[in-house]
């Protein structure tokens, strides 16, 4: 059986943005605007191009932490598609939101981040026709957390190496069967460090245990 519906498909509410205004050019990191916490800023996306590419106007915004906090950042968006990220200085997307829908507000929402400086890219998706200006409001705020800090006494892992825990775990990492450092069980656990600058990390984990497992 086939039933269709027919209705009236109702207009996005228009983005009434009280705050500060973007101030332009605000296009990288190196010329991002500098904001605070729990104030609102006001800006405009669009899609432009030339005569070899298409692009999407990136506004960036600058949110400077002095201590651990998980941040959240809304932005409304009117009549058209947003994508919203959070960036590092280097523009590696740290988290992002695209709700893939017209009218859908974006959010993001951090982990525990450390003292530093972050960036926030709100922007359009790629499917907004070229010329139109698409207006959005932005607030970010902080909640203070308590750092996840490695155990002290975790073996340190590099890339491509491989290691033998059955034999090396008891003696350098201490006591075998300590107290597991992050959740305070008692038990035969090994923890192992790995710094990470940036990029895919893959861990492989064998054992002849059967109900082994890593995280």
């Amino acid at each position: 059986a086939l039933s269709v519906t027919c209705g009236t498909v109702e207009p996005c509410v228009p983005v009434v943005c009280v705050g500060t205004p973007e101030v332009e050019p605000n296009d990288d990191v190196a010329t991002a605007n500098a904001i605070n916490l729990d104030e609102t800023y006001c800006g405009t996306t669009f899609t432009y191009s030339d005569t070899v590419s298409t692009y999407r106007d990136m506004d960036v915004y600058e949110v400077l932490l002095l201590d651990y906090m998980i941040l959240t950042a809304d932005m409304v968006v009117d009549d058209y598609n947003g994508a919203f990220f959070m960036v590092d200085a280097d523009f590696n997307v740290l988290a992002s939101s695209d709700a893939g829908g017209i009218c859908e507000d974006e959010q993001i929402v951090s982990p525990c981040m450390a003292a530093g400086t972050y960036y926030f890219v709100p922007t359009n998706s790629w499917d907004i026709e070229e010329g139109i200006e698409m207006p959005y409001s932005m607030i970010v705020t902080g909640t203070t957390c308590e750092p996840v800090l490695p155990c002290e006494n975790a073996i340190a892992l590099a890339c491509d190496g491989v290691m033998n825990t059955f034999s090396s775990t008891q003696s350098q990492n201490g006591d075998f069967w300590q107290t597991y450092c992050n959740g305070g069980e008692d038990g035969p656990e090994v923890v192992f460090s790995y710094d990470h600058a940036g990029g895919f990390v893959t861990f492989d984990l064998a054992s002849a245990m059967a109900d082994a497992a890593g995280d």
